[in-house]
């Protein structure tokens, strides 16, 4: 019986070249990874109909190997996420991973972010600036995990499996 975590992993792209490219491929011995990148499918040019294609292929993967945690690392994806978790009655896990100090957000991002936030079952931030630029109700209202060099505290919430 497998007992690995699975998870899915919503971020913008990859490519054999980029720094977390054998994390989000490879991932770690207790978790079987399903990577879904936004924009490395090049034949669709609108943003709208990837955005609909993205949710289609997250819940195909979902359905097909009972996604239990999806780790999100791009704002505007959040709304992806927090649908896969709504569809399955509050059944999956959401962690996400900010990289970005809360004051460089743009407008649609800080709306997305503030709205989506308690929805969020794990928030990590990349290191003690972003973490220390949350605002207070961030703080106060979470866990903040800071992450450092292939940390696997995004999943500690899921339990040891």
């Amino acid at each position: 019986m497998d007992m690995k975590i699975k998870v899915l992993r919503l971020f913008s792209s990859i490519s054999a070249t980029s720094s977390p490219y054998v994390q989000f491929t490879k991932g770690f011995s207790n978790v079987a990874t399903y990577p879904l990148a936004f924009f490395n499918n090049s034949e669709v040019k609108s943003r709208f109909i990837r955005y609909i294609q993205i949710f289609q292929e997250a819940m195909s993967l979902q359905r097909k190997h009972k996604i239990e945690v999806i780790h999100c690392h791009n704002i505007y994806l959040l709304p992806v996420a927090i649908g896969l978790k709504f569809r399955s009655c509050f059944n999956i896990k959401v962690a996400f991973t900010m990289h970005t100090s809360f004051s460089l957000l743009k407008t649609r991002d800080l709306f997305l972010l503030t709205f989506l936030f308690y929805f969020i079952d794990t928030f990590v931030s990349c290191g003690s600036a972003v973490r220390d630029g949350l605002p207070s109700y961030f703080r106060e209202n979470k866990i903040i995990t800071s992450w450092r060099r292939g940390s696997k505290a995004w999943c500690r919430f899921c339990g040891s499996k």
